[in-house]
């Protein structure tokens, strides 16, 4: 059996796209973009002075069609807000998920102290094992909230 001469090219393309996707979501969840972000919020980062951030945004962000399939994404059990406390002077708004009054609102966010580590939210499975790992040093706190509220099991 031979492929017909156009074969190859096609599947080289296809290929491409899809490690080209897989960097995408690669490059989203190391820069602090949780998938299921919707375009509207990109808008609201000027308001809190991350105008630089609003172009990675838009790349990361999902249109209106994708947002109403992702208003049932997965939820998670529990949580797990790893950072060293060191760094609450570089990131105070992680220090109401650490010592605050957000603390007790999500009974199941646990917070890890480690040394020397910037802020990570880490999204556990029933089993414990780890779903999402993404990078928070850029959220602010009303960010973090709205996204436990929407993917942690309350």
């Amino acid at each position: 059996f031979q492929l017909p001469p156009a074969m190859p090219g096609l599947l080289v393309l296809l290929a491409i796209l899809a490690s080209a996707a897989a960097f995408d979501a690669n490059f989203c969840a190391s820069s602090g973009f949780a998938s299921g972000l919707e375009c509207s919020s990109c808008a609201e980062l000027e308001k809190f002075n991350l105008s630089e951030l609003k172009a990675d945004c838009l790349k990361c962000c999902t249109g209106e069609l994708e947002a109403l399939a992702t208003a049932n994404a997965k939820r998670y059990p529990k949580a797990v807000l790893e950072m060293c406390t060191c760094k609450l002077q570089a990131f105070p708004q992680m220090a109401p998920y650490i010592e605050g009054d957000k603390k007790n609102r999500f009974r199941n966010l646990e917070f890890r102290h480690i040394w020397g580590a910037l802020p990570s939210l880490q999204m556990l499975n029933a089993d414990g094992s780890i779903a999402e790992n993404l990078n928070v040093e850029k959220w602010d706190t009303d960010a973090v909230e709205e996204f436990l509220v929407e993917r942690l099991v309350q």
